[in-house]
């Protein structure tokens, strides 16, 4: 990935999410941008909403976003940047992960989500982190989105507790 896109990309998920952004900066250096790329995209499948009683235009899309995964390892690359930059940085065996958690926000749409984006966005992680990387800094910003009501610097606390420590503050 090229040093002006990955800028880009830690600016985007930091607009998007500053905890998120704030969390990824406990992740390993050689790690980061990886990190960084699982975020986006999944701040990316979190846009995609149903809109009123009609929840298939959203699966539609988020199907694509899986399919793409699969196109991905077969070679495939189609105009999309967030799609080319996981191609790059990723290695194909984790796209089955990338896929759950596109599954996961399929059942977050249909209202089916009984907190299933979260562990998915954990197992995403692990390969990349470690296990117990991935659940102290994925644990962080699940912490932190709990907590939305709280102030940002309380937020940073508890996420910051929480990585150390691996307990809830």
């Amino acid at each position: 990935m090229s040093e002006g896109r990955q800028t880009n990309l830690a600016k985007s998920v930091g607009r998007q999410s500053p905890d998120r952004y704030f969390a990824s900066l406990f992740a390993p250096p050689e790690t980061r941008d990886a990190f960084l790329l699982l975020n986006a995209y999944d701040l990316r499948l979190g846009q995609i909403e149903a809109r009123g009683e009609d929840v298939y235009p959203a699966l539609i899309r988020l199907a694509w976003w899986r399919d793409q995964l699969a196109a991905l390892a077969a070679g495939e690359v189609r105009g999309e940047p967030l799609l080319a930059d996981i191609r790059r940085r990723i290695p194909a065996a984790h796209y089955k992960y990338w896929s759950a958690l596109a599954e996961a926000h399929m059942d977050r749409v249909e209202g089916m989500d009984g907190g299933t984006v979260w562990p998915a966005l954990r197992a995403a992680a692990q390969p990349l982190l470690g296990e117990k990387t991935a659940a102290r800094i994925v644990g962080a910003a699940a912490l932190a989105s709990r907590n939305a009501h709280r102030s940002p610097t309380r937020r940073q606390w508890m996420m910051t507790w929480h990585i150390l420590t691996g307990r809830g503050a």
